[in-house]
């Protein structure tokens, strides 16, 4: 498929989305998506706990925080911006052609989380739903991933995302990527 991946020409489950924005938000580093962190016994000792998981670095900070720069705008002054809940947050919308498949994928220094609307079987056009004529990511999507994340990130102290670097150690890394170095 080569660069058309980035156009959507195969399907991609939300997780995994999510997992792949969550990147952004660690400032480079990826650890495998975990929906439990932790569960205890009646006696309070854990039976599972992924409160602190391995992770790997898989981008350099400065192009993590460059990335989550510019998707900061989706949601302040973008397509994006029905999904603004108050507080620093990134995100994408996409919308498949013929209105067929509608994300809203977004995070905040702390969780990432995507909302994939569609029909998996008999891929459909999302049309005059819920009052909305065409769904694009930046509508119905957008909508739910804020009507989800305020509360999920109610109780988490704000915290805003790392300041970009300057675009000259963006390139820089680039280069060094591009040699193979990192």
């Amino acid at each position: 498929h080569g660069i058309s991946y980035a156009l959507g020409v195969i399907d991609v489950s939300p997780l995994d989305m999510a997992s792949a924005y969550g990147v952004f938000a660690a400032r480079g580093m990826r650890a495998s998506p975990t929906p439990i962190l932790k569960v205890n016994d009646s006696e309070g000792r854990a039976l599972e706990d992924n409160s602190r998981p391995r992770a790997e670095r898989v981008l350099e900070e400065v192009v993590a925080d460059n990335v989550t720069d510019v998707l900061r705008g989706v949601i302040t002054s973008g397509t994006g911006g029905r999904a603004d809940i108050g507080r620093p947050a990134a995100g994408k919308t996409g919308t498949a052609q013929a209105y067929r498949d509608a994300w809203f994928v977004g995070y905040t220094p702390t969780l990432s989380t995507s909302v994939w609307i569609g029909n998996a079987e008999k891929p459909t056009p999302l049309q005059n739903i819920r009052g909305v004529r065409n769904v694009a990511g930046g509508t119905i999507p957008a909508q739910t991933w804020r009507d989800f994340m305020a509360p999920a990130v109610k109780d988490v102290p704000v915290t805003d995302f790392s300041e970009p670097a300057p675009i000259k150690p963006l390139a820089d890394a680039l280069k060094r990527k591009a040699r193979g170095d990192i």
